[in-house]
């Protein structure tokens, strides 16, 4: 039998698992890896009667009581999204049709972020859905109306904000919404403009910003919470030329830099506060 490692979450550890002679994963959670197995979707069941079948964008809700996913039957990935109660173990169809699949919940564990597609199934609209109302009530938070850029929304790591993100080849651009106060307006975080590529993320007082601006390799800049225009970003790790800087991924005392230095890739472990190693 094959296994993934599990990853703590919230309270639970998930992973998923195969049983052998099955075509399809096995998504489980446990309290602690001593406790019994809590089985929450059991993919092989649910693709039963059906020549193709895919799931993804598992998401839990923050009192861990619902689970939303998206489920694709015609290999399009035109996802229609589908509601778990972790309770008692009904699934529910929300009538909410070509998505990505993926959703940010809000902290009411009532609400998400979701995006749907154009018909040239570009993903290009970020609508708010409320569990027991109907899907034809959304709301349309964002529309992405550049042709050659695409949109997301996800949460922040430290779980206080949904971030709206637009992503084109050599440009991005963020918005943001407070996860307790979903049905607020998004905020601009900061302005697109052509090859300027930055990525955000949220812990504490600060949101730390992965950026190319004036840095071929990008380097690390961080902001308050309320001054996240440009001008207001202070420098936290510097660009370096003889290293790329791939990623950044923020806990709760350290932040991990993903880099890439002579062809090679590396973690560096920093602490949070104060300077950067």
């Amino acid at each position: 039998k094959e296994a993934s490692a599990p990853y703590f979450k919230n309270g639970f550890y998930y992973y998923y698992r195969y049983e052998d002679g099955k075509e399809y994963p096995i998504y489980c959670r446990k309290k602690d890896l001593e406790s019994s197995e809590e089985i929450m979707i059991d993919v092989n069941e649910l693709a039963e009667g059906h020549d193709y079948y895919q799931i993804g964008g598992l998401s839990v809700s923050p009192d861990n009581r619902s689970l939303i996913f998206g489920e694709d039957t015609v290999s399009r990935r035109q996802y229609t999204l589908r509601h778990l109660d972790l309770e008692n173990g009904k699934i529910t169809d929300l009538g909410i049709k070509n998505t990505t699949g993926s959703v940010a919940w809000a902290n009411d564990s009532k609400t998400f972020f979701y995006t749907s597609k154009d018909e040239s199934l570009r993903p290009c609209r970020i609508m708010r859905h409320t569990l027991g109302l109907d899907s034809n009530d959304d709301v349309l938070v964002y529309e992405e109306t550049d042709e050659t850029f695409i949109t997301y929304a996800h949460r922040s790591t430290s779980g206080s904000f949904i971030f709206i993100s637009s992503f084109q080849t050599v440009s991005t651009e963020y918005r943001v919404i407070p996860a307790d106060d979903p049905d607020a307006r998004s905020e601009l975080f900061e302005k697109r403009e052509r090859n300027h590529e930055y990525f955000i993320d949220h812990i504490d007082n600060y949101f730390y910003i992965k950026t190319n601006w004036n840095a071929l390799n990008f380097r690390i800049m961080r902001t308050a919470l309320h001054e996240t225009s440009r001008e207001n970003w202070q420098e936290w790790l510097p660009h370096r030329a003889d290293v790329l800087i791939e990623g950044i991924d923020l806990f709760r005392d350290h932040i991990v830099v993903s880099e890439r230095s002579e062809g090679l890739p590396r973690i560096v472990i920093h602490p949070k506060d104060g300077e950067p190693y």
